[in-house]
């Protein structure tokens, strides 16, 4: 039973590397994917209240997403995975 937890563990405390395929690979991307949805939900009830604020939004929109996946590839796992949450 204890090679099958050992297996199956995550270490959050490692930082997510290109090189390395491998199950943290994934919490980043995620991190970034919900970053991503949370700004287009919000630019997209933004334009319902107010149309002229919705303009200055539209570099925010994408340039947070990608900030978001860039800082999570530089600090271990476990920040990628609070983001998410």
């Amino acid at each position: 039973m204890k090679n099958l937890v050992q297996d199956f563990s995550i270490f959050l405390s490692a930082t997510p590397h290109w090189n390395e395929l491998n199950v943290i690979l994934l919490i980043p991307i995620l991190s970034g994917l919900s970053s991503l949805v949370v700004s287009l939900v919000m630019m997209k009830r933004q334009k319902k209240q107010s149309p002229e604020s919705a303009k200055s939004m539209g570099c925010l929109t994408y340039g947070m997403p990608i900030f978001s996946l860039w800082i999570a590839f530089s600090v271990p796992a476990a920040i990628g995975l609070y983001w998410i949450a």
